[in-house]
């Protein structure tokens, strides 16, 4: 009697390998898909922006009124802590920026910031 063996394309044992196969693509996939991205995120942690003129990175695209100011500060801009600051949106129109309001900003924002008694 002789018994056939099965190898081909429907063979249950190749199947299972091949599930196996493609199971530890997508766990490869996965993993280099996140290493890449946290390569990007990094890649793009810092935002150049400017506060009163001056150039100033800031280390997060999320960011609290208080961090900008105190990121211009270590950077040399001639402000203080409790000055107000201002973003500056285009076409005339700002808000202001509390101490503990995040924001997210973007390459080239702009930012005011302005002693608290400066009525001009």
């Amino acid at each position: 009697m002789t018994t056939e063996h099965n190898t081909g394309p429907g063979d249950p044992g190749r199947i299972t390998a091949d599930i196996a196969a493609i199971e530890g693509d997508e766990e490869r996939l996965a993993r280099d898909t996140e290493r890449l991205e946290r390569d990007l995120e990094e890649q793009h942690r810092h935002v150049d922006v400017q506060v009163n003129n001056n150039p100033v990175r800031l280390n997060a695209r999320r960011e609290t009124g208080l961090q900008i100011k105190d990121a211009a500060i270590e950077q040399g801009v001639q402000i203080d802590r409790g000055f107000q600051l201002w973003e500056e949106l285009g076409e005339g129109r700002e808000r202001q920026v509390g101490d503990t309001d995040e924001i997210t900003v973007h390459e080239g924002a702009r930012f005011t910031a302005i002693a608290p008694d400066d009525n001009s």
